[in-house]
């Protein structure tokens, strides 16, 4: 088993399209979350400003990572709806210094 690979995303929604991003990020959470690689995924939006959406996201391995963008749910709602609300991201992958794992 290789490494955990851990993710950090910054999500800025088009104002107009919060509500609607807050759907997609409602489907696709759970369907992430039944990944056999995945360890957790959780979206929060900032409580002052509800344009910025936060993504955590730990995933068993690079193996775990490639075949989730391969999923259905990720090619469909992340890739494909949810980037059409954004006017920007952040893609941030992080190195563990003290985890919980």
């Amino acid at each position: 088993m290789g490494k955990p690979v851990i993710f950090a995303v910054d999500w800025i929604c088009k104002p107009d399209k919060v509500e609607e991003l807050k759907k997609i990020a409602e489907k696709l959470a759970p369907a992430c979350r039944q990944e056999p690689g995945n360890i957790q995924f959780d979206i929060h939006q900032d409580s002052r400003d509800p344009t910025h959406f936060f993504l955590f996201e730990i995933w068993k391995d690079a193996d775990a990572v490639k075949q989730h963008a391969e999923t259905e749910h990720f090619k469909t709602l992340a890739a494909g709806e949810a980037t059409k609300c954004l006017q920007d991201r952040k893609l941030r992958k992080m190195i563990p210094l003290a985890p919980r794992l």
